[in-house]
């Protein structure tokens, strides 16, 4: 059966993630020295403000960057329906985005959490008058939604996109033919950035001076299996993705729906050895939904009770958008099982019950203590808190508590998420603690990088479960930690 494991236990769960994560050359204690104190010394329930210096002091230069009139500046990759990824093997955030009618830049941005400033990981590549990147070498800017993801095993970032520059679909790149075609999921390389380079080939930057650093990587036809549903220009929009290590290879779960239909499916998407020419991804559909409800919103795995869960919605009878759950239990979960493996539907009880629905709000796991921690970027200091719950039978239970849980600091996020958070907030395993990345503010052209330190849940871990841990951890395989009960 399913179950939850005590925060008495943090600190040897946190090391057992990062061993566990699949990862070559996992990150040091000392790429993260500078947060780790300064997380010690935040209460728990509370937010620090890590960053220093500003988002705006990495952006190119005013020649490279002022080169499509009307497209705003590189602040629309935070306001544009974003998100970011960790790179936990160098300690940094990995900002992608733009896209759409906001900003055609397709530049990376690195944020470093040992100096606490930006940096660009590249520069912009150069569009033609159709909107497409000149060498088709890199990828168009695009909205990411929840779509942009680490892999530790590879070492590559991914970007699904969702709302790409200028007709906010997919990727798409011109052929030899000049026709175009689709394109995608890209993956970038950071061990090749380098902040005087185009993310391209040699001559395909706004610079044309600038040298190519051939960092992006086009995987569009490099996997086997049914890609996700949708049509050309809506395949990724409003996606959800989580990540973890299966079999020593990255993969990546996405929940989106098809056309934007509001019923997503389930995808597994396997990412081949990047080392080796000819190596295929793999993607599978593996659940769907016919009851729920989900709009824009950020979910993540439940890594001990095997859950995919993400935030949907209900309209009451008031006309009020009223938060519920969209749970898929991935046991057995797999393209032969479509008929049995619908997301469930959860109701929420508790002081945070009454949650209204808000585009973007954020579903993210806490490892340390097995449970999922909700931010709204409401800018009101409240974070909300549920975890799995289950019948005696071991059947998921279809109500879960959601805690409404107010700062413990006089610090938090004040600025409201102009498109909602997203995937803008990162469970930090070697932190035991969630990153957010704050709203573009124009006054003082920045975003605050925050920490948040979850709270103490007060759980007793049953008598074969201290075992388990104590013993080396050596029956929790594949990121289950599961343990039987009669």
């Amino acid at each position: 059966m399913k179950y939850l494991y005590s925060t008495t236990l943090r600190p040897l769960l946190a090391v057992f993630l990062c061993a566990c994560a699949g990862t070559a050359g996992a990150q040091t204690g000392s790429t993260v020295a500078r947060l780790q104190e300064l997380i010690d010394a935040t209460p728990a329930g509370g937010w620090v403000d890590v960053g220093i210096g500003t988002f705006q002091s990495a952006w190119p230069t005013v020649s490279d960057q002022d080169w499509v009139p009307g497209t705003g500046s590189p602040g629309a990759i935070i306001r544009a329906w974003s998100s970011t990824a960790w790179d936990s093997r160098r300690g940094q955030l990995i900002l992608w985005g733009g896209g759409h009618a906001n900003y055609a830049g397709n530049e990376v941005y690195l944020w470093n959490a040992q100096s606490g400033t930006w940096s660009l990981g590249s520069q912009a590549s150069r569009i033609d008058a159709e909107g497409f990147v000149v060498d088709s070498a890199a990828p168009q800017a695009s909205h990411t939604y929840d779509n942009n993801i680490y892999l530790p095993v590879n070492d590559r970032f991914l970007t699904f996109g969702g709302g790409a520059w200028p007709q906010g679909g997919v990727y798409v790149v011109k052929d030899p033919n000049g026709a175009a075609t689709r394109s995608g999921p890209w993956i970038w390389d950071p061990a090749l950035a380098d902040p005087n380079k185009v993310g391209g080939t040699s001559g395909s930057g706004i610079n044309q001076s600038l040298v190519g650093g051939n960092m992006w990587l086009n995987r569009q036809g490099q996997w086997t299996g049914t890609e996700v549903e949708g049509d050309k220009w809506g395949a990724y929009i409003y996606g959800s993705t989580a990540y973890r290590t299966e079999g020593g290879k990255d993969v990546v779960y996405m929940s989106v729906a098809p056309w934007q239909s509001g019923f997503p499916g389930l995808y597994r998407y396997t990412v081949g050895n990047l080392a080796t020419a000819g190596s295929l991804d793999r993607w599978e559909k593996i659940g769907q939904t016919t009851n729920s409800e989900i709009g824009g919103s950020a979910g993540d795995l439940d890594l001990a009770n095997n859950l995919f869960a993400r935030p949907s919605q209900r309209v009451a009878a008031n006309g009020t958008r009223v938060t519920e759950l969209a749970v898929w239990d991935l046991d057995g979960a797999s393209p032969q099982s479509l008929a049995t493996d619908h997301a469930i539907t959860l109701t929420l009880a508790g002081s945070g019950a009454a949650l209204s629905y808000q585009e973007g709000m954020a579903l993210a796991y806490d490892a340390g203590s097995g449970v999922f921690y909700l931010f709204t970027g409401t800018g009101d200091g409240v974070v909300y808190r549920t975890h799995a719950t289950f019948e005696a039978n071991g059947a998921l239970a279809t109500t879960w508590v959601l805690e409404a849980l107010g700062s413990t600091t006089p610090f938090w996020p004040t600025l409201n998420s102009l498109r909602g958070v997203y995937g803008k907030v990162q469970y930090i395993a070697e932190l035991d603690a969630f990153m957010m990345l704050g709203e573009y503010d124009a006054s003082v052209g920045d975003a605050r990088v925050m920490l948040f330190k979850p709270m103490e849940v007060a759980a007793v871990p049953e008598p074969q479960t201290w075992l388990l841990m104590l013993g080396g951890v050596a029956g929790l395989a594949a990121w289950r930690w599961r343990t039987a009960r009669a």
